[in-house]
C-alpha cells in the first residue's frame, strides 16, 4: 500500500526539482530525473512516492537533461 501525496511532500518534491540544475519526467515510466551539479549526479525517483530509486553518477556537472522515447 502507498502512502498519498501530502501537500507538504508536493511542496518539497517541487522545492528540491527547483533547486537542482536540472530535472526531467520520463514519459509513461512515472519516474523523475534529477540532476545535481554539486554531487555530480542523477537521481531517479518514484514520481508518485518521491522516493529514491536509484542514484547515478555522472560526468562534471549534469544538467540540460533531454529525454528520449527509444532510449
Amino acid at each position: 500500500m502507498t502512502r498519498p501525496t501530502t501537500p507538504i511532500r508536493a511542496l518539497a518534491a517541487a522545492l528540491c526539482l527547483g533547486l537542482c540544475a536540472g530535472a526531467a519526467l520520463a514519459r509513461d515510466t512515472g519516474y523523475l530525473f534529477v540532476s545535481s551539479e554539486n554531487d555530480n549526479a542523477v537521481t531517479v525517483l518514484d514520481g508518485k512516492s518521491f522516493q529514491v530509486v536509484k542514484t547515478i553518477a555522472t560526468g562534471e556537472r549534469p544538467r540540460d537533461m533531454k529525454l528520449s522515447a527509444d532510449r
